[in-house]
């Protein structure tokens, strides 16, 4: 595989994390949804792959990502 296509695919990977993410932290502050119908929802099959992507994206688990930032509901 060339170098350029490599890059590219690990672009493409970057941003549609980043789109089920920015999904994910919407719904957390924005919903009362479990974590776990939240990760199935953003395409994660895999809860606890969710949760280390979510972790590696806001440095905070989904839990306490959602404490802090809550509206309320």
């Amino acid at each position: 595989m060339p170098l350029s296509s490599s890059f590219s695919a690990n672009i493409w990977f970057q941003y549609i994390t980043k789109c089920r993410m920015d999904a994910a932290t919407y719904l957390l502050v924005n919903s009362r949804q479990s974590v776990e119908q939240i990760a199935l929802k953003c395409g994660f099959s895999e809860v606890n792959s969710f949760f280390y992507s979510f972790r590696k994206y806001t440095r905070m688990s989904p839990s306490a990502y959602r404490k802090q930032f809550s509206r309320n509901l």
